[in-house]
C-alpha cells in the first residue's frame, strides 16, 4: 500500500487550534472526578474526555476550537445527579463564542487531473452564527471570501474547500456542495454536505472492478498533520491489511482505492484516524467503453447503526441494490422496511436476511415499486449500509448507453432546516422533497411557509420549486431531495441530504451519565 500518490496537490491555510495539556498518571475514574470539579468551577473546556481515556484536554478561560467536547461520568458520581443538574451545567460550559472549521468537498477527482467539473458551494448562516473565510485547497488554491458574512452565500468552487464559522450561542450552519461533469468519460451530476472533521468514516459502496473507480477524499483542516488507516471488507471477509495515510495539516489528498484494493466489486471501507479528525468523502464513477456511467459523491456515516434510514429512494429499472457492512464477526439478522404515503409494510423477500460477519451483503432492491420512497434497515447488529440506483437515458457513445448513478447514505432525523438548493436545472419544474415521519402519530410540517401534515409512519412528498428550503417540524423527521438535469436524452441524477444545523455544528456540552 505504501508508494501510492495523491492526486491532488498540498496547500496551507492558516487554522487556529487549542493547544493539548499534558494529563498525570491517575486512574480513569479518578481523572474525570477531579477534572470535572474544575470544569464546573471554570466552566470552560475543549477537547474530549471519557472514562475510556483522554484526548486534548485544555481549560481556558476562553478558547477557539473546532470540535465538541464531552465529559462522562459514572452515574455514582457526585456530579451525576439528575437530568436537570446536567443540563445546568452543560449551560455553564458552553463559551459564549467559538469557531469550527469545516471542510466541503467539491468537484471530482479524475485519473487526468483535468478540469473536467464545475462546482458551487451554497452557505446559509443564521442566529448569530458568520462564516468567517472560506479557501480553496488544491494546488490551484484561491481564496473566494476573505470577509465575514452571514446568511446565503454561493461560491464559485472546483476543489475541497474550507470554511471558517464563527458563532455565538445557539449554532445554525448548512452547507451542500454541487458539481456537475460533462465530458465524453465522465458525465454527471452530485451534491454533498460540509461536515465538521470526524474521527470515523464509514462506507458500504465501492467497486474497483472493470469500468468502475473509486476515490477517497480526505480533508484535513487542523493546523496539524494526521494519520488516517483503512479498512476494507468484500463479499467473503476482511482484508488483512489496510494502508496507513498521513494528510499534512491544512490539505486535501484523493487516494484511488483500487491503489489498495484492486478487482473488487463489493467493498465495504473504514477510514479512522490518529490525530486530528478529517472529512471523508467518497467518489463512485464508472464508464463501459467509452460511454460514461455517472458518478455521485458519498457522504460517510460516523458509526455503524442498528437502524439505517433512507429518505427520498428512487429505485430505477436499470438497476437498484442495497450493499450492507456487517463489521462484527458474528451473523446479523436484519429485515428492510419501505415506506410511502400509505405507510409502512416489510419489504417481500426482505423481512429476515441473514449477513455473514466481517462482509459486504448485497440485496436487489427492485421490488420497492415505482415513486420515492423511504427505507428503513432494522439489525440486530450495528450495520453500515448504502443503496444505489443506475438511470440508463437515450443517448449513446461508442454504441453504449449513457447513464448516471445515485447513492444514498442514511441520514439523521431534524427538526428545523434552512438552506439555499441549487437552481432548477434543464429539464426540472419542480423538485419534490421527502418527509418521512418515524413516529406513530401524524407530524405537522412547514416548508418553505406551507403547513403539511406527514401521516404517522408514512413518507408524503411535497413539490419545491424554489432556490431555498427551510423546514420545521413538530417532531423529529428525516428529509431528502431528488435533483435532476436533462442533458440530451439523458437524466442526470443526484440527491440531497440533509442535516440538522445542530448536527452540522455540534455545541460543547458535559455529559453527566454512564
Amino acid at each position: 500500500m505504501e508508494g501510492a500518490e495523491p492526486m491532488s496537490n498540498e496547500t496551507r491555510c492558516a487554522d487556529t487550534i487549542a493547544e493539548e495539556t499534558p494529563e498525570p498518571e491517575i486512574t480513569e475514574d479518578t481523572h474525570a472526578e477531579s477534572t470535572a470539579q474544575k470544569l464546573i468551577s471554570k466552566g470552560k473546556v475543549v477537547g474530549t474526555l471519557t472514562t475510556l481515556g483522554i484526548s486534548g484536554i485544555a481549560l481556558l478561560s476562553a478558547a477557539t476550537f473546532a470540535f465538541s467536547a464531552d465529559l462522562w461520568l459514572p452515574r455514582s458520581s457526585q456530579y451525576a445527579i439528575n437530568s436537570d443538574f446536567q443540563r445546568e451545567v452543560t449551560n455553564l460550559a458552553t463559551l459564549p463564542e467559538h469557531s469550527y472549521l469545516l471542510g466541503c468537498n467539491v468537484g471530482f477527482p479524475t485519473e487526468a487531473k483535468t478540469e473536467a467539473t464545475t462546482g458551487k458551494v451554497f452557505l446559509n448562516t443564521t442566529e448569530g452564527t458568520t462564516v468567517t473565510a472560506v479557501k480553496t485547497l488544491g494546488e490551484n488554491g484561491k481564496t473566494p471570501l476573505s470577509q465575514p458574512t452571514r446568511g446565503q452565500k454561493v461560491i464559485d468552487a472546483n476543489q475541497p474547500t474550507l470554511v471558517s464559522v464563527s458563532t455565538t450561542g445557539k449554532s445554525s450552519f448548512a452547507g451542500t456542495t454541487f458539481t456537475a461533469a460533462s465530458n465524453a468519460t465522465l458525465k454527471g451530476i452530485t451534491t454533498a454536505n460540509c461536515s465538521t472533521a470526524q474521527i470515523h468514516s464509514w462506507f458500504a459502496t465501492g467497486n474497483t472492478g472493470v469500468g468502475e473507480s473509486t476515490y477517497l477524499t480526505v480533508t484535513n483542516p487542523s493546523g496539524n498533520a494526521t494519520q488516517i488507516t483503512l479498512e476494507a471488507w468484500n463479499g467473503t471477509g476482511k482484508f488483512s491489511h489496510g494502508p496507513s495515510l498521513t494528510i499534512p495539516a491544512n490539505t486535501t489528498e484523493t487516494f484511488n482505492v483500487a491503489s489498495f484494493f484492486p478487482d473488487e466489486d463489493r467493498l465495504g471501507l473504514h477510514a479512522s484516524v490518529h490525530g486530528p479528525g478529517v472529512v471523508v468523502t467518497l467518489h463512485s464513477a464508472g464508464e463501459k467503453g467509452l460511454a460514461s456511467r455517472g458518478l455521485e459523491t458519498v457522504a460517510p456515516v460516523v458509526a455503524p447503526s442498528k437502524e439505517n434510514i433512507f429518505p427520498s429512494v428512487v429505485a430505477s429499472s436499470n438497476g437498484t441494490k442495497i450493499q450492507i457492512l456487517n463489521p462484527r464477526n458474528e451473523v446479523a439478522t436484519a429485515k428492510i422496511l419501505v415506506a410511502d404515503p400509505l405507510g409502512t409494510k416489510p419489504l417481500p423477500g426482505a423481512e429476515n436476511i441473514e449477513i455473514a460477519g466481517s462482509a459486504v451483503f448485497e440485496l436487489d432492491l427492485a421490488g420497492i415499486g415505482e415513486g420515492s420512497k423511504t427505507l428503513i434497515l432494522q439489525s440486530d447488529k450495528p450495520l453500515v449500509a448504502n443503496i444505489t440506483s443506475i438511470f440508463e437515458g437515450g443517448d449513446k457513445e461508442d454504441d453504449n448507453v449513457l447513464a448516471d448513478r445515485t447513492i444514498w447514505s442514511a441520514t439523521a432525523a431534524l427538526t428545523s432546516l434552512k438552506t439555499p438548493l441549487p437552481a432548477l436545472q434543464n429539464g426540472e419544474k419542480e423538485r419534490l422533497l421527502a418527509l418521512y415521519n418515524p413516529s406513530d402519530v401524524a407530524v405537522k410540517v412547514t416548508v418553505n411557509g406551507v403547513e403539511v401534515q406527514v401521516p404517522h409512519n408514512s413518507e408524503l412528498t411535497h413539490a419545491v420549486n424554489s432556490d431555498k428550503l427551510e423546514i420545521n417540524s413538530t417532531q423529529p423527521i428525516y428529509a431528502g431531495m431528488v435533483i435532476k438535469k436533462l442533458e440530451g436524452k439523458t437524466t442526470l441524477v443526484t440527491r440531497l441530504q440533509f442535516v440538522s444545523p445542530e448536527a452540522a455544528l455540534p455545541s460543547l456540552k458535559l455529559n453527566l451519565a454512564d
